[in-house]
């Protein structure tokens, strides 16, 4: 190495892994590693004092053509939100790259894809509808990826690969103005043909909660599919009755109602003897909120907050009297912290100090119904910044078990390795949540009503520690403090950026019955005096303070901007900071946005 010992310890060993599985990627996806090893090289460089663009330029072209890669050939990759000294590297190291270009809309930005804030003084040119190439880059390239593997995935795995292919199809027509349904049909079945696998024999699959859209696609495609139902699935939920234990002889049942009289007289005369009286209400409540109007709760928010989908259980009837709340929630970040070990991503530290997932698990506690929203349709999110100041991002998780016999580490386990595994109903939001890199806190919650307990985990994203804020106030947003994940984007002039989106939604009581929670769909998007910018489509608000600058704490972001949401609506600001670069792998549609960015802060302010 030479000049460069010791300066690019990082940036050599990304490079290493690169080479190493050269000749399994595409040519995008080349382009993309290499892209990652350059901003490696060059931050690292900054880091050291070194000259980390000419190490860049020099080790990786000598790496790749060691390992046979023809440098001088047309390579055809996204550069979109790439930094402009990476891109300058790479048409180096590359000379004959060839950018694919898309537009940019604002259904990107809804789903975190929003790239470079689409900073652009004209209308993006949508191309033709016949072109399908380039309506369906995206798409196509997914596809590509799935049927690699098709041949090792079982039935229902392939249909879910499947279908998460036909909703991109879908979704990059709508961006790109081409019928993305037939385009979906007519690539699938040719691909599916190609590789010998047989659609029209019967494939059985999970398909609960799969857009009609798309579900009448994969009809389409496998024509005899056949949905494998849960037995109890979260919607249904409130109609179905526990499972009941298996009968017993007379015998055993005269004698075992006696033993539990005698285990519930035992009980209520301690409860005499040290209260005074007996109770209306068993509450047993650790560090945080207690559970409101539950019948018999127990709450304890877990140290050092979802968007996903609710997960119900059911067990023997008959309520635990002597649950192990401890227990359980140690159980249940336990197990969280093995999984996520088991495929390589740092473990979850428990935050004791949040009060919203005691608040959230005795609400439904007392309400008797899993739900993500309260009775008046207002998302969770709104009780976080109410309750803990909306200091972080967070993501909710619910959990409910019906005609649970007790609390114990043991169930608390069972919960996570049901969100994880048996996540296919929700579409694998809660496994995608439960080990995303970028939540590195959780606090887990539980309350009792009865036979039924309702479980809460909140994910928790915490990369910014403030000193300022955040607050809202007579219209005007302020927040200042230190963000450790750098910031993703960069405005031409140079200036860093971390993009700052509003979400808008009105509160409706018919949110209620609803499977899954979104904090609504982006109204504004922030960006710094003077940009020289915009958002097209929505709102662009020109902050009053916005200002990133690297300093040895972490990047000191200082941003003060005036907002007011429209009448009757929860807006909600997001903060988007670069990835961990911890690698995984999403399941859950449009999770791989996961790995292209981490939330750092969600604050709701209500109009």
């Amino acid at each position: 190495m030479g000049q460069f010992d010791g300066c690019f310890t990082r940036a050599f060993a990304e490079l290493d892994s690169v080479v190493a599985k050269i000749h399994a990627l595409e040519d995008w996806q080349l382009v993309s590693r290499v892209a990652s090893v350059v901003w490696t090289f060059i931050e690292e460089g900054r880091e050291g004092g070194c000259d980390g663009a000419s190490a860049a330029r020099h080790y990786v072209a000598e790496a790749l053509k060691k390992a046979g890669v023809d440098l001088f050939k047309p390579y055809r990759a996204y550069l979109h939100g790439t930094r402009e000294e990476v891109v300058e590297i790479l048409r180096d190291i590359f000379p004959h790259l060839i950018e694919l270009r898309r537009p940019v809309s604002v259904e990107e930005a809804k789903r975190g894809t929003y790239g470079e804030p689409n900073v652009r003084q004209a209308a993006v040119k949508r191309p033709a509808a016949a072109d399908a190439e380039s309506c369906f880059v995206r798409a196509i390239m997914e596809l590509r990826e799935v049927m690699a593997k098709a041949h090792l995935l079982d039935d229902w795995q392939l249909v879910s690969r499947i279908a998460h292919v036909v909703y991109t199809f879908i979704e990059e027509g709508k961006e790109r103005g081409c019928d993305g349904a037939s385009a979906a049909f007519t690539y699938i079945t040719e691909a599916l043909e190609r590789a010998g696998i047989d659609r029209f024999k019967t494939y059985r699959a999970y398909l609960h909660g799969t857009r009609d859209d798309v579900l009448q696609v994969l009809r389409q495609i496998f024509p005899n599919l056949v949905r494998i139902r849960r037995p109890v699935a979260a919607e249904a939920v409130s109609r179905k009755e526990p499972r009941r234990a298996p009968p017993m002889t007379k015998t055993v049942r005269h004698a075992s109602a006696l033993a539990a009289a005698f285990i519930v007289l035992a009980f209520l005369a301690l409860v005499i003897i040290f209260t005074g009286g007996l109770p209306l209400r068993l509450l047993t409540s650790g560090v945080g909120a207690s559970a409101p109007e539950a019948t018999v709760a127990a709450t304890t928010p877990t140290q050092t907050g979802g968007h996903s989908a609710a997960t119900a259980t059911q067990q023997a009837s008959g309520a635990g009297l002597f649950d192990d709340v401890y227990g359980f929630i140690r159980g249940a970040v336990e197990a969280l912290n093995r999984e996520r070990a088991s495929v390589g991503i740092p473990p979850a530290a428990p935050l004791y100090t949040l009060k919203v997932p005691g608040f959230r698990a005795g609400y439904m506690a007392e309400k008797n119904y899993l739900s993500h929203y309260d009775r008046e349709g207002r998302h969770p999110v709104y009780y976080y910044t109410r309750l803990d100041g909306g200091l972080y991002a967070v993501e909710e998780n619910i959990y409910a078990c019906y005609g649970c016999r007790s609390l114990n580490a043991e169930e608390g386990e069972r919960m996570i390795r049901s969100m994880i595994y048996d996540d296919a109903d929700s579409q694998w939001g809660h496994r995608d949540s439960l080990l995303d890199p970028c939540n590195n806190y959780v606090a887990v919650a539980v309350a009792r009503n009865g036979s039924n307990v309702y479980a809460v985990v909140y994910m928790i994203s915490w990369w910014a520690s403030w000193i300022e804020g955040p607050v809202y106030a007579d219209g005007v947003f302020r927040v200042k403090g230190y963000v450790k994940l750098p910031p993703p984007d960069a405005l031409s002039d140079g200036r860093q950026l971390y993009p700052v989106f509003i979400y808008c939604d009105k509160p409706n009581p018919a949110n209620y019955n609803k499977r899954s929670y979104s904090v609504g769909k982006i109204c504004a998007g922030v960006l710094p005096p003077n940009a020289g910018a915009y958002y097209p489509d929505v709102q662009t608000i020109y902050a009053d303070t916005y200002t990133v600058v690297k300093t040895s704490n972490g990047w000191l972001v200082d941003l003060k901007f005036k907002y007011r949401p429209p009448p009757g609506y929860i807006a909600t600001v997001v903060i988007f900071a670069a990835p961990t670069g911890v690698k995984w792998s999403p399941m859950a549609p449009g999770g791989e946005n996961r790995l292209k960015h981490c939330e750092v802060l969600n604050y709701a302010i209500e109009g």
